[in-house]
């Protein structure tokens, strides 16, 4: 006949396995909410603070690239290289004030 009391530490077998699902349920949880987030927000859009080319609100699906010789601005989009221009059509360059070259006529 088995003891109806058990000694302090003792556990069932069934108590561990219900820990362990609820550890598993735990796990499960965290890593759905992590997903529904991703999916709601954008690919790891959440974990990339917003630059120049987006709205306030909403992100412009493009990436700022800069050339680090020239420091002009680029814009991409997949595979395809844009400059960037400012609103009077000039070439956003701001590390070296000599660009767009000119070349002196003799």
């Amino acid at each position: 006949m088995k003891s109806l009391f058990r000694s302090p530490g003792y556990e069932s077998q069934i108590e561990q396995l219900a820990k362990i699902l609820r550890q598993l349920l735990v796990i499960i949880g965290c890593l759905g909410t992590a997903i529904a987030a991703d999916y709601v927000l954008g690919p790891f859009a959440w974990a990339v603070p917003f630059d120049s080319t987006d709205a306030p609100d909403k992100r412009s699906g493009l990436s700022l690239m800069i050339d680090h010789k020239t420091g002009c601005q680029y814009l991409s989009k997949g595979s395809g290289l844009w400059p960037r221009f400012n609103r009077n059509g000039v070439h956003i360059c701001l590390g070296n004030p000599d660009y767009p070259y000119k070349k002196k006529r003799p």
